[in-house]
């Protein structure tokens, strides 16, 4: 035998013959084969071989056909039913021909008879054995081989029948289908199976959650005798995420707004998006295969992109603003980040370029910058940043020992602009005085609009007063002149005040407060004039902040009382109605004149609240006085050029009638000239709607202003009041008298009641008796008296018995 079976493990032979010749010669027949390790064991009777193979493996069992217990068949199947794998051989001489052929027919016999105990037989029997065995052996190595090839798979596979049921899974199959081999086995998939397919298949993730992608391929084969396939399924569930993230970062970087450019590491570009040509104009076509610098405007040096590729390098990424150039030539700001893309082992293969397009959002950003420190309307500097200029020229000064002044500007009489032509020709003249005073002032001086129709200038670099006195004078010069607006010739004239540093004030906003002392200085000295500040002024100013807060808190605290003047009606000789006038009567302290606080009121705005204040309380004690059996009486409440500004005003007046309950034909309201002027088309609504309401209106001071019998004509009047100062004189001046008569007849021509104020004598009294004058009013009758002590007048009545009045 060759070295092949040298390490094959022992052959237990059994030999059942019981002739005594027989051990011998099957021994020295086994010796004889090299290679082959024997054990032989020797019975003579069949039923003690059964029962020695029922205790131990045989591979071999020489059986004498003579043994007379059974027949050759059933000991055969005895045998096969211990030891289904034994080799049974059967020795018989050849003259038992019948036996051999009952042997050899049966083909389910594993055993070979040719002679008696020859030797040729003894070995192949051994060597069958040998053969059957190696060949088991490797059966069962390639079955290993195959089990652990199924077993360490890493994708899954299943043996499904022809019918799509499973026969087989192995681990992977159980992992990917969570669920084990045993569940699997029986279970019917739900795909189409065709030899050579490969499909898609989702798969429920059981123990994660959520559905998995499988690449299945299927294979027919033969299982267990049947019709079968396999099926490998293979996970791709990343990598079709990845496919998946693949195709949606190109479709993002398709889609995306900002322009996207991917060069080699030499620069070489490589791919651009479509918003890469948008932004750019370059198409891809242009730009392929060549290097950024198709790009490069000439707004930057080498030095910039010498340092861009250093910082790149040293570390990956840089980000920055760069002025590139589109294909039409135009320059344009983007905002760029570079970034250094790696392969797996760290080396750069890529460089990738995201950037936008920010041109537009620069020039936006500088436009909010310009009009965050300019003045909308005038384009010069605003308050913002004129403080800033101020600021830093202060520190200049400083350094330098020099000095620096603000001029603070304000228009005359701007109002009367703006109510008389209108807001357009209002903004038109501060466009014009804008441009003048640029003119007019040096290239290094600031000009800036304060607010409203303020103006305020740094002069700096100024070496002595007159430097500063000059400019302010030139200023003045130059506003004074006339405006030409659409044909026509507009005056206007400034109000001017300086302050000087370092001796007026060291920070901006003292010396901005100073210098708009200054200003209202001059204003109060005649307009169209300049004023230095000085100290005093400061010591004035803030009595009259304090005297303003003193006032404000006394409104609050209602510190005021109403006094009431009687209007007497020559016809009937009695108090026909009273004036309502407000005192301020601090606590502890004197009665104020009006003369005092009204003028501060008017400046403030506080007259309003005051005004109304009055006005309730006036109405209140007007009815009470009608429940007393006066309910003849009118009351006159004062409206001052502020109030009749306010649009709401005939709402304010109709809610104070019916919180109060005072009849609107009990009052009339009574308003200087000089009041409509301020606001002509305000005040004219105002007063139809409280005419509408069946309120009176009475034009005070009548005479003083400048377009008298315009007014009679235009406004919804209803008596007019002559001025004291035409009857003071009375009747001994002619002038004044022809004044008076007259203003008394014109009064009658125009359906108007009149009123004569200020009537102090007897004389003055009989005059307007002769002239016809419908009331008077003044001292001869009365002072102001507190509600009180008008009451008692009312009831003692006025005595006329000697034709005039004794009170």
């Amino acid at each position: 035998m060759t070295a092949l079976y040298e390490s094959q493990p022992a052959t237990n032979v059994l030999l059942i013959d019981n002739d005594p010749e027989s051990l011998p010669s099957v021994q020295s027949t086994l010796a004889r084969i090299s290679g082959v390790d024997v054990a032989i064991d020797h019975v003579e009777q069949l039923s003690s071989g059964l029962n020695l193979i029922r205790r131990k493996k045989f591979d071999v069992v020489f059986l004498d056909h003579l043994a007379p217990e059974l027949s050759m068949i059933e000991f055969y199947h005895r045998i096969h039913e211990i030891s289904p794998g034994t080799l049974v051989v059967v020795f018989a001489e050849s003259s038992k021909a019948n036996i051999a052929s009952e042997i050899n027919s049966h083909a389910s016999f594993e055993h070979l008879m040719v002679g008696k105990i020859k030797t040729d037989v003894v070995e192949r029997a051994i060597l069958r054995v040998v053969e059957r065995r190696e060949m088991i052996a490797e059966l069962e190595t390639t079955r290993k081989r195959l089990q652990n090839i199924l077993e360490n798979n890493a994708d899954a596979l299943l043996a499904l029948d022809s019918h799509g049921e499973v026969i087989f899974a192995n681990p992977a199959a159980e992992q990917l289908f969570g669920f084990s081999s045993t569940d699997l086995i029986g279970e019917v998939v739900g795909f189409p199976l065709i030899d050579g397919e490969s499909q898609e298949i989702d798969i429920f993730d059981r123990k994660r959650g959520g559905i998995r992608t499988g690449e299945m391929r299927l294979a027919a084969t033969e299982w267990g005798g049947r019709e079968a396939f396999v099926a490998s399924i293979r996970d791709i569930t990343v990598r079709k995420e990845s496919e998946n993230s693949l195709k949606l970062s190109a479709k993002v970087i398709d889609r995306a707004s900002d322009g996207v450019m991917v060069t080699d590491v030499s620069g070489n570009i490589l791919m651009v998006n479509p918003a890469f040509t948008r932004i750019t104009g370059f198409r891809e076509d242009d730009v392929i295969g060549k290097k950024p610098s198709v790009l490069h405007s000439d707004k930057h040096d080498d030095h910039f992109y010498k340092e861009l590729w250093r910082n790149l390098l040293a570390s990956g990424q840089w980000q920055g603003e760069i002025w590139n150039r589109r294909k039409n030539g135009e320059a344009f700001l983007q905002r760029t980040t570079i970034t250094a893309i790696h392969d797996t082992s760290g080396a750069v293969v890529r460089y990738a370029s995201l950037f936008s397009d920010i041109t537009e959002q620069r020039e936006n950003e500088q436009m909010i910058a310009y009009q965050a420190y300019h003045d909308a309307l005038t384009g010069l500097p605003n308050r913002l940043l004129f403080l800033d200029r101020v600021k830093s020229s202060l520190s200049r000064i400083r350094r330098e020992g020099k000095k620096l002044c603000i001029m603070f500007i304000d228009l005359d009489n701007f109002k009367r602009v703006n109510d008389s032509f209108g807001h357009n020709v209002g903004d038109m003249l501060l466009q014009g005085v804008a441009i003048r005073l640029i003119s007019c002032l040096r290239e290094g001086d600031t000009v800036s609009r304060h607010s409203g129709d303020e103006f305020t200038v740094l002069l700096e670099h100024i070496e002595e007063e007159e430097d500063a006195v000059k400019a302010a004078s030139n200023v003045i010069t130059a506003l004074s002149e006339s405006y030409l607006f659409k044909g026509e010739d507009l005056n206007s004239s400034v109000s001017v005040g300086l302050a000087i540093a370092p001796n007026d004030g060291e920070d901006p906003e003292t010396l901005i407060k100073h210098a708009d002392m200054a200003m209202y200085q001059a204003k109060e000295r005649g307009k169209n004039q300049f004023q230095l500040f000085d100290h005093g002024m400061n010591e004035r100013v803030t009595k009259r902040i304090s005297f303003e807060n003193q006032l404000k808190r006394a409104i609050e605290r209602q510190e005021f009382t109403v006094y009431y003047q009687p209007k007497v009606s020559l016809s009937s000789n009695t108090i026909s109605s009273a004036e309502a006038l407000v005192r301020w009567t601090p606590p502890g302290g004197t009665v104020i004149s009006p003369a005092e606080f009204i003028p501060i009121a008017e400046e403030t705005g506080l007259i309003v609240p005051l005004g109304e204040w009055v006005l309730s309380r006036a109405c209140e004690q007007m009815l009470r006085w009608h429940n007393n059996g006066h309910d003849s009486l009118v009351i006159s409440v004062n409206l001052s050029a502020r109030q009749l500004d306010q649009r709401n005003l005939p709402e304010i007046i109709q809610s104070t009638l019916l919180e109060t309950g005072l009849p609107p034909d009990s009052l009339c309201m009574e308003m200087t000239e000089s009041a409509l002027t301020q606001n002509i088309d305000v005040t004219t609504e105002n007063m139809l709607a409280l005419k509408n309401m069946g309120i009176k209106i009475s034009l005070d001071d009548f005479g003083t202003g400048y377009s008298s019998l315009s007014f009679l004509r235009r406004f919804p009047l209803d008596e007019i009041k002559i001025d004291q100062s035409f009857v003071r004189k009375l009747p001994s001046d002619p002038h004044d008298s022809a004044i008076a008569a007259t203003i008394v007849s014109l009064a009658h021509y125009l359906n108007l009641r009149v009123v004569a104020e200020g009537v102090e004598r007897d004389e003055q009294l009989e005059f307007f008796r002769s002239t016809g004058c419908h009331e008077v009013q003044g001292y001869l009758f009365s002072r102001p008296l507190p509600s009180n002590d008008f009451e008692k007048l009312l009831e003692r009545g006025l005595d006329f018995s000697d034709g005039v009045c004794d009170s």
